[in-house]
This record gives structure tokens, C-alpha cells and sequence, in this order.
């Protein structure tokens, strides 16, 4: 099953839980940005992952919705789905892992067609999703921003009901996330060349990530 068509599963999943109109906000469009974001993230990255990126993709969108927040989905969605692709070995050009994911975003959505000011959306979400944006007015990276940070350390999960959570986990499973985006983490500074990830590291952010309110 595609990423794509696990989206399509949370939403049917939430039917009862929103309204059509804020539904339908969730909705990206069968695109050649969208199918190639898809294969990268099956090719790229494990299932565990892309997983990950999809529940980052649904707390974040709810959150907007619930702000009253206009946001691109199809941007909101590629940048969702490989924020964390410079993780990966595969993928670290040796910098921050969040700039080697922004180049490889930025890459697929040159390679698709896409105008350099959306790519710059996208790229921007992936590199911005740990910190957050200077400026709120860049929604698809403010909400990538909630939606990681609700699915890794917990924080304003008490915002969703229990049926929406469960929504969101069923239909992206979490797969032991805990731990393999611990070792990701650790992998990634065994290979050095970012400072930013080894202060977080230094300041608890494996404890963090295992003691957040999931279970995996």
C-alpha cells in the first residue's frame, strides 16, 4: 500500500470526526510530485519512516484546520513525507539532516516540474520542521513543525480526542518508531558533521523520544 493510500485510509478513519469541508483540506491530489515523493519514501526510507511522515502530515494538518490555517496539501505532504530522509545513510550528504532532506525534497520537486516557489515551500518545511519557522506566515513549515513534535515528543497530543489518535496510528502504524528513530539519530552522529543534531542529543533527546505518551 502507498503512503498515498494510507492518507486516503486516515481520512475515511476521520470521517466521523470532521466535518466534509475540513475533510476535504486533507486531500492531496494524484500528482506526479505526489507519486514521486511516494517511490522515493518506499525506495529511501523504511516503512517506519514514511509512517512517521504521514501521522507528522495528519496532527500537523488537523492543527492547521483547527487554526483556521490555509495551507498547499500537496506541498504540506511531500515535505511531510521525506522530512527526515537525511537520516538516512543513503541520503547524508554530511551537513544537518535537515538540509541534506530540503536538497533531496528540492531535487524530486525540480525533477516533477514543479516552480521554483513551491519547491522552495516544500524545501524550507523539511529544513525548518525542528525549530519551526521565523515566521508563522510559512504554514506548510509551521505545521510540519506541530505535527513532528506532536508524533515525537507528545506535545499537544491532548489536543486530539483518543478515536482521532487511534485514526492516525492505525492508519500509519508506529512500528517500534521509538527506538529506530533513536538509532537513526545515533547513526547519524557516529557519521559526524552535525552540530545541531549532537546539542539536541546532548540535551535528553533520546529520553524524550522514549518517554513520550505512545507506546513505540
Amino acid at each position: 500500500m502507498s503512503a498515498c493510500e494510507q492518507l486516503r485510509q486516515l481520512m475515511l478513519r476521520l470521517g466521523a470526526e470532521i466535518d466534509s469541508h475540513d475533510l476535504e483540506q486533507l486531500r492531496v491530489p494524484d500528482s506526479r510530485a505526489v507519486g514521486a515523493a511516494d517511490a522515493l519514501a518506499a525506495e529511501g526510507q523504511s516503512t517506519t519512516l514514511t509512517n512517521h511522515g504521514l501521522r507528522s502530515y495528519g496532527f500537523g494538518a488537523l492543527l492547521g484546520i483547527r487554526e483556521e490555517r490555509a495551507f498547499d496539501a500537496e506541498v504540506f505532504y511531500v515535505a511531510s513525507l521525506l522530512h527526515d530522509i537525511g537520516l538516512m545513510p543513503a541520503f547524508d550528504r554530511g551537513g544537518r539532516f535537515e538540509d541534506d532532506g530540503e536538497a533531496v525534497a528540492r531535487e524530486l520537486l525540480a525533477e516533477v516540474g514543479w516552480e521554483p516557489g513551491r519547491a522552495e515551500r516544500a524545501g524550507k518545511a523539511v529544513r525548518d520542521h525542528w525549530d519551526g519557522p521565523e515566521n508563522e506566515s510559512d504554514v506548510e513549515s509551521l505545521l510540519l513543525a506541530y505535527g513532528t513534535s506532536v508524533d515525537v515528543s507528545g506535545r499537544r497530543l491532548d489536543e486530539f480526542t483518543s478515536t482521532t489518535i487511534g485514526a492516525v496510528c492505525d492508519s500509519a502504524p508506529r512500528c517500534g518508531f521509538k527506538e529506530q528513530f533513536v538509532g537513526l539519530v545515533e547513526g547519524k552522529l557516529a557519521r559526524g558533521g552535525d552540530p545541531h543534531l549532537e546539542r539536541m542529543a546532548m540535551s535528553g533527546l533520546a529520553e524524550r523520544v522514549r518517554s513520550t505518551p505512545f507506546a513505540e
